[in-house]
């Protein structure tokens, strides 16, 4: 048998003894994609995918003995569960190399990869019957929304929607333009549109495979900062007037460096920077300037937000709204669901916490908690002393990776939806030479 522990692929016997790690597989960020191990038919051989950029990635193929693994696939893209052909000959995969997920075939020479499927829809978990003549998938239509929900009534109202990915909203500081990076064809890129969820229009353009991700506003509102995720990765600076970017840091990656947010006075950016060995994860406050780091108090893993004045930072870790000042000193916890967590009513995984965001005029705090729905959140607004906590709406189904929040200038709550159709599994007839459809 085959299967995933941690960051790490096992191989065992069948009755699970003799277990090993395959170690000459690099170590990957598995919270963002996992790596659907499987054996080719003869057992000589396993595919997988390989995070290396967020959930992007490519298939690799490494000896079920040991060895040095050979990269199958050359798209760093979303990915997922591989089936081998019965001759082990191919490996058909589900990518998102044609813009949107569906199956594709590739040899082991891992030359000329040809579709398997087309379409708007996302095709996934393929297998190939003993005979190789049929394929079963399945095949899940999605829509993305941006939706505002007045926490006053509850009442919702769509935004802005597509069927193509779009993620992360920030709400300019004069509250009259949303920016957010979506999926343009054949890399994400950063876009801009009015708060009424008109007038869309794209800010960054694809070139040299750049991947463009998770804006923020300056704090003058006319320019943003976003990431260049693509290595070499870089933190970048863009005037909303159609001037060019400019590097603000280079190597500097999402995944390592997360939620960088401008200071108020935009002398500074705080920023989650991840251990790439242990994963642990602080906040740093680094002066732009002359590239000075403050490392702050481990009480904030996720997600920091400066106040109106530059003092304090507000975050969430170990399932806990916590207000941090940015000298260092100790932070003050406004809520402590980490006993609420072990039964499940908490933030979830006290890693990654939940988000926390200031309202308009810095007097409570919105915060979000994880329900017994997945896919679903509940939102908390708690004054600032951590009096008064109480509870709001529900809102989702979210994308697992995307259940971020924005609070608009009037405390409207922006939010992204995620809806996916029930799965039908499809049955397709395949041609035994892939040079045919």
């Amino acid at each position: 048998m085959i299967y995933e522990s941690g960051n790490a692929i096992w191989t065992a016997e069948a009755d699970g003894s003799g277990k090993r790690s395959l170690d000459h597989i690099p170590s990957a960020n598995r919270f963002f994609a996992r790596a659907f191990p499987s054996f080719s038919p003869n057992g000589e051989f396993i595919v997988y995918f390989q995070q290396a950029v967020g959930p992007m990635g490519d298939y690799w193929v490494i000896p079920a003995t040991g060895g040095s693994p050979h990269q199958l696939t050359h798209d760093l893209q979303w990915g997922g569960k591989p089936a081998w052909t019965p001759d082990g000959h191919n490996v058909i995969f589900p990518s998102k190399r044609g813009g949107t997920i569906t199956l594709w075939r590739v040899g082991m020479d891992g030359k000329n990869p040809e579709p398997v499927t087309t379409g708007l829809g996302q095709d996934a978990q393929p297998d190939v019957s003993a005979d190789g003549q049929r394929l079963i998938y399945t095949s899940t239509r999605v829509e993305y929304f941006f939706m505002v929900t007045d926490p006053k009534t509850g009442k919702e109202e769509v935004l802005y929607r597509n069927r193509r990915a779009f993620y992360f909203p920030r709400v300019a500081p004069d509250g009259r333009s949303i920016a957010f990076f979506a999926e343009v064809e054949p890399r994400e890129q950063i876009m801009l549109m009015h708060s009424d969820g008109h007038s869309l229009r794209q800010l960054t353009h694809y070139k040299s495979h750049e991947a463009n991700i998770m804006p923020r506003w300056w704090p003058d509102g006319q320019s943003i900062i976003y990431y260049q995720n693509l290595r070499p990765a870089s933190l970048r600076r863009l005037p909303l007037d159609g001037g060019p970017s400019e590097t603000l840091l280079m190597e500097f990656d999402w995944e390592l460096n997360m939620d960088a947010e401008p200071s108020p006075s935009g002398d500074r950016l705080a920023f989650v920077r991840t251990d790439p060995l242990t994963r642990e994860r602080r906040v740093i406050i680094r002066r732009i300037e002359t590239g000075d780091e403050t490392q702050l108090d481990p009480a904030i893993t996720h997600a920091p937000s400066w106040s109106a004045d530059g003092s304090l930072l507000l975050g969430t870790g170990n399932d806990k709204v916590v207000v941090c000042p940015v000298t260092g000193s100790e932070c003050r916890v406004v809520v402590d669901a980490s006993n609420e967590a072990q039964s499940g009513l908490g933030f979830g995984n006290g890693k990654y916490g939940r988000e926390a965001r200031w309202s308009s005029d810095q007097s409570h705090i919105f915060y979000s908690r994880d329900t017994d729905e997945p896919g679903y959140f509940s939102l908390w607004r708690v004054k600032f002393d951590g009096s008064g906590d109480q509870q709001l709406f529900d809102f989702g189904p979210v994308h697992p990776l995307a259940h971020r929040f924005e609070v608009l200038p009037d405390d409207q709550i922006l939010w992204g939806r995620y809806e996916r159709s029930d799965s039908e599994l499809v049955l397709a007839w395949i041609s035994q030479n892939p040079s045919e459809p």
